[in-house]
């Protein structure tokens, strides 16, 4: 079971959901982290970017394993930080791994944020020839204000 997390509080959300149905059939659960070029790109310092993507990629592996403490005792988890563009990365992921199923959750944006952002869980969805699980999970008061800080919600997962 593939398992996208893009930092959020909401993308976490869908973990005990996660837990409840790697169990009867005792799935290897993957957790997977993109970190897009864009992102990388939008360092102060453009004069060490490899420094950059190092702290990247060690927060998201933070991240990851922070998660993935929630499972402990109950799957095999593992974990991959990839780079590239969301939807590429995460559909070429879900191949390369063997994925059955890849659970996630959509931040349930409509009308013209939909439009400007898209969304990365229905052109998944579009694009994966394996069942995708999509859930809108709701987000608790406190972490929809900390969404309002993205470099908070990775480091307080």
């Amino acid at each position: 079971m593939l398992v996208p997390l893009d930092g959020s509080a909401q993308s976490t959300a869908i973990m005990s959901l996660v837990a409840r149905l790697q169990q009867p059939f005792q799935a290897v659960v993957e957790l997977c982290h993109v970190l897009e070029a864009s992102t990388l790109a939008t360092s102060p310092d453009l004069s060490n970017s490899s420094a950059v993507t190092q702290m990247e990629r060690a927060a998201a592996n933070d991240y990851l394993e922070r998660v993935a403490g929630r499972l402990a005792g109950e799957a095999r988890v593992e974990r991959v930080v990839l780079e590239g563009p969301a939807v590429a990365t995460l559909t070429e992921r879900i191949v390369e791994s063997g994925a059955d199923l890849v659970a996630m959750t959509t931040h349930g944006r409509t009308g013209m944020a939909r439009l400007v952002m898209g969304s990365v869980a229905e052109q998944v969805l579009r694009r994966a020839d394996v069942p995708v699980l999509i859930w809108n999970a709701p987000i608790p008061p406190a972490a929809a204000r900390r969404a309002r800080n993205p470099e908070e919600v990775l480091h307080d997962t």
